[in-house]
């Protein structure tokens, strides 16, 4: 709020606002009762004025509106809107990250690097395989088996497809095995049907002998991405190095593969499901042993420009025992 003083040597009253970013003097003098009340009038039309900003200020906070306008972009309860919401909380943890509490604030390189940050690529496959055979060896009663067998299937289907965890529950009877193809419900809600990897063919015929109706038990009370969010929790919490890891990593994984395998972009974003070859190359990850292809290609190159220059090699650095034992 405004602040009416008095100022050494002036006979009149000062007005400093809430921020204290503007001083100036009112005219009236504090003397005179009548000027000093309009110098109070004068305070209140400033107190307003403040008001009147703090309140656009608050119009723009991301919870003043976001909230509201999602639940009524996209209808409130339903399969889409639960995840556009989920995908919100997400934002809201990088956003406050980044210190960034209105729109105003966001910048092109911020949007770029968050999908980056949202996707870390998996490293840790064994260790993962490795507890899920002993949560399904150790599964007590039904509801730990379904758990686990769940574990199970999830992450098979996922390293092998490159699929979102809800993809990897297929309808049984959404599967050609004569075609091996699946026909499964993608994001957005939309049908779409996909090759289907040879390496899973006997897990997912061994399901069908089971005569289960999907690849994996429907879990009754707790939704997959929870059982999958605590798997990761316990190995955080014994095995540093698996703070950015998560189920979706799977696919980072997968896609990452297939193009290093050689596998031409638009037959990896036909197997994933992606659209946009901007989004696709986001979940690209290069490895280091990937870079040694390009120094061997920039020194072979450098070689033949300049024939007479002697590159270094592991033979000629000085000091390099290991190559001269």
């Amino acid at each position: 709020m405004a602040s009416l003083y008095k100022r050494p040597g002036s006979p009149f009253w000062w007005i400093k606002s809430a921020d204290s970013t503007k001083r100036v003097s009112t005219g009236f003098r504090y003397a005179v009762p009548s000027e000093a009340r309009n110098a109070r009038h004068m305070k209140a039309e400033w107190d307003l004025k403040d008001i009147g900003k703090v309140t656009a200020r608050a119009a723009h906070h991301w919870e003043a509106w976001v909230p509201t306008y999602l639940a009524t972009r996209y209808l409130k309860g339903s399969r889409s809107g639960e995840r556009v919401l989920g995908a919100w909380k997400t934002w809201t943890s990088y956003l406050q990250i980044k210190g960034v509490d209105c729109p105003e604030k966001v910048t092109r390189e911020m949007c770029m690097e968050y999908v980056g940050w949202r996707n870390k690529e998996g490293r840790y496959n064994s260790k993962i395989r490795e507890r899920i055979v002993h949560r399904v060896a150790t599964a007590s009663d039904g509801i730990e088996r379904d758990h686990a067998e769940m574990l199970h299937v999830s992450f098979e289907i996922a390293m092998a497809q490159g699929w979102r965890l809800m993809e990897t529950c297929v309808p049984i009877a959404a599967i050609s095995f004569d075609r091996w193809t699946a026909t499964i419900r993608v994001k957005g809600g939309r049908m779409d049907t996909r090759a289907i990897n040879p390496s899973i063919r006997p897990l997912l015929e061994q399901i069908a002998k089971s005569q289960r109706q999907f690849t994996w038990p429907v879990l009754k009370g707790i939704k997959a991405s929870f059982i999958w969010w605590k798997f990761f929790d316990y190995l955080r919490s014994h095995h540093p190095g698996f703070g950015d890891v998560s189920f979706h990593s799977t696919r980072v994984s997968f896609i990452s593969k297939m193009e290093r395998a050689g596998v031409p972009e638009p037959v990896v974003m036909k197997m994933v499901g992606h659209a946009s070859s901007t989004v696709h190359r986001i979940y690209r990850r290069i490895q280091d042993n990937e870079l040694d292809g390009a120094w061997a290609a920039l020194n072979k190159n450098q070689k033949s420009e300049n024939p007479d220059v002697l590159l270094p090699t592991s033979e000629t650095i000085p000091g390099n025992t290991a190559a001269q034992s």
